[in-house]
Parts: C-alpha cells; sequence; structure tokens
C-alpha cells in the first residue's frame, strides 16, 4: 500500500492541481440548469408511485456533488412549487431519508449543524466531535464557521470551550485537545519557510518531561499542505521516525487522535474518510457518523476511499448491516462507497 506521501507526490506528478488551502483535488462543474431540470422531473416522477424509488433517487444522488444537489432542489422548487424533502419525507428509509434532506441542502449548513448537535449532547462523543471538525480544511471551515454564526449566535471555539466538552473528565488536567480543535476552527496556512526550525521543536516538545504541544498545535493548523509534507519527510529523515508515529506516542488520548486525524488530513483527507468509515462500519455507537460521512464526503472521496479503506468496505458495510439494528440498506451504502 502506498504511503500518503508517495500519494501525494503521483498527484503532483500526474499533473493534478492541489489547492494547499484546500487539501483536495479541484474539479469543474459538469451540469447546466436544464440538467438540473431534468433531474428535478426525475425525482418527482419517482415520488409519484406508491412508495418513494430510492434507487431512482440514489442514482441522481451518484452523480452529483452536494452542491449540484442544491441546485437540483432549486429547480424542483421551480418546477412544482415546493422542495424536495416535502415530497419525501412520509415514506423514504429513515437513515437514507437524513442523506437526502442534508444533501438539498447547503453542505456547510448541515455541517454546522453537526458540530453543534454533537456539541450539545448531554454526554459529548468527542470522536465524532474531532471527526467532524478536523475533515473541514480552511476553505470549509471558514463557510462552517459563518453558518455556525448565523445559526447559533456563537462561534464553534466558544461551543468547544463553554460546554460539558470542555469540562469533561478526560479534559479536567490536559485541555490540548480543545486547544487543538479551537486552533484548527480558525486555521491559517501560509508559507512559514521554517521547515528545520519547525522539525527540532516538534521533537524537543515530543520528548520534553511536561510536553507542551503548542509547537504541535502551530504546525498542524498552519503549514501549507506542501511545507507539511516536506516537514513529515524532513523529521523521518532527521529522527528515523516519522511525525506520525511520533504523534502516535502522544500521552493524552483525545490530542492524539486529533493530532493524527490532522496529520493525515493535511497529507490525504481521503485517508481520513477512509478511517472514519471503518470506524462507523465497525462501531455499533457511529450510525449517525454514517449519514455526515455519506452527506459530506461520499462526492469528495468515494472514488478514492476504498484505496485507504483498511480491510473490504463491502464485507464490513454487510456486517454491519446483518449485526446492527438500523435501517440501513446494504446496497445504498454498496453504491455510496463505491464498493466492490
Amino acid at each position: 500500500m502506498q504511503t500518503q506521501l508517495e500519494y501525494f507526490n503521483l498527484q503532483l506528478q500526474n499533473g493534478q492541481t492541489f489547492d494547499e488551502t484546500k487539501c483536495s483535488i479541484q474539479s469543474k462543474p459538469l451540469f447546466q440548469a436544464s440538467d438540473y431540470v431534468q433531474f428535478a422531473q426525475e425525482i418527482y416522477d419517482s415520488c409519484q408511485f406508491d412508495s418513494f424509488d430510492e434507487q431512482r433517487f440514489l442514482n441522481i444522488l451518484l452523480q452529483c456533488t452536494v452542491e449540484d444537489m442544491c441546485k437540483v432542489n432549486h429547480a424542483f422548487l421551480a418546477c412544482y412549487g415546493c422542495s424536495i424533502s416535502s415530497c419525501i419525507t412520509k415514506d423514504c428509509n429513515t437513515n437514507f431519508e437524513k442523506v437526502i434532506l442534508g444533501s438539498v441542502q447547503n453542505r456547510y449548513t448541515f455541517w454546522a449543524t453537526q458540530i453543534h448537535q454533537t456539541l450539545t449532547l448531554s454526554t459529548i462523543d468527542v470522536s465524532s466531535l474531532c471527526d467532524l471538525i478536523i475533515m473541514a480544511d480552511s476553505n470549509d471551515m471558514s463557510a462552517i464557521n459563518y453558518e455556525y454564526q448565523r445559526l447559533y449566535g456563537s462561534q464553534i471555539q466558544e461551543s468547544i470551550t463553554f460546554t460539558p466538552f470542555s469540562e469533561a473528565s478526560h479534559f479536567s488536567v490536559d485541555k490540548s485537545c480543545t486547544k487543538l480543535l479551537c486552533a484548527w476552527c480558525s486555521q491559517l496556512r501560509y508559507g512559514r519557510n521554517s521547515i528545520e526550525h519547525d522539525v527540532v521543536s516538534l521533537n524537543e516538545s515530543f520528548k520534553a518531561e511536561h510536553a507542551d504541544y503548542n509547537s504541535l498545535i502551530r504546525v498542524l493548523c498552519t503549514s501549507t499542505q506542501v511545507e507539511f509534507k516536506m516537514m513529515c519527510e524532513q523529521y523521518h529523515t532527521k529522527y528515523s521516525c516519522t511525525l506520525r508515529a511520533a504523534i502516535e506516542n502522544v500521552e493524552n488520548q483525545y490530542l492524539r487522535m486529533a493530532a493524527v486525524l490532522a496529520h493525515d488530513s493535511l497529507l490525504n483527507p481521503a485517508s481520513c474518510c477512509a478511517q472514519i468509515l471503518r470506524q462507523a462500519l465497525t462501531s455499533c455507537d457511529y450510525n449517525n457518523m454514517l449519514v455526515s460521512l455519506a452527506v459530506l464526503f461520499r462526492d469528495r472521496y468515494s472514488s478514492t476511499v476504498g484505496r485507504w479503506y483498511d480491510g473490504s468496505i463491502s464485507s464490513d458495510i454487510n456486517g454491519f448491516v446483518v449485526s446492527s439494528q438500523s435501517d440501513w440498506n446494504q446496497g445504498v451504502l454498496n453504491q455510496i462507497w463505491r464498493a466492490e
């Protein structure tokens, strides 16, 4: 299996363009207004039967990004005077309904809502919160922060700092994970031109008796993708240890979890998506994350997530559907993640 650094280099060699602030390969729009109207008509027709035709809708969803689906919903409103969601909520399978409802709204409205719902649970799911925040690159975070402020009248950082999350027992002594998440919400990426200094500073912080992870947080939240890649290579050359392995030795388990995700996200977000998808399919308490993954990242990473998935997506989907009490359909999940 390729390492993430090898994958990064291969993309550049193949001439694919990376936006260093976004960590994702850019794509051009595929559809015109007439296409969105055609999709809207097909969805309308699928709602006219006694039961909602999920497969017909799924065929359209798999061709579109979330942004495309918003335009399809706009076309649906223009043609029929109502939204897609108003036509399907009575008959649609519960979890697939959530995917549809999430997919026909603004990506960042849905993203902000998911973060807020996670933060307002009586028992905070730290893993889900880290996944939702760390999977957002700097462009994503700007849009999420705007939507969060619009919807809830506060910044995400304030919600993280002044909710039961920050007072949970596992943060009573070391709040480094809280600091990393807040910093990630404000990530600012620029060419810092201090790779050698950063590599030494990181190593010293890992070795310190009373570890200060400010250097790690600063590097993760301000480095460009290209500089971070170079930093990882130099760290490995200088200390015969990968930066990821050094992060995996961080004592605080929640900081370790978030920092490993941040490391992987900077190099290759598809690998993060694969990790989270596997956790969602092999954990009995991660059902909501399957919906979030399908809405937020299906259009970005479904074509490549299999390369980074540890195991067989299809087998894990089968095991999940058989063992869980959820109403997920195996065929739907297989098609969403292009599982073979």
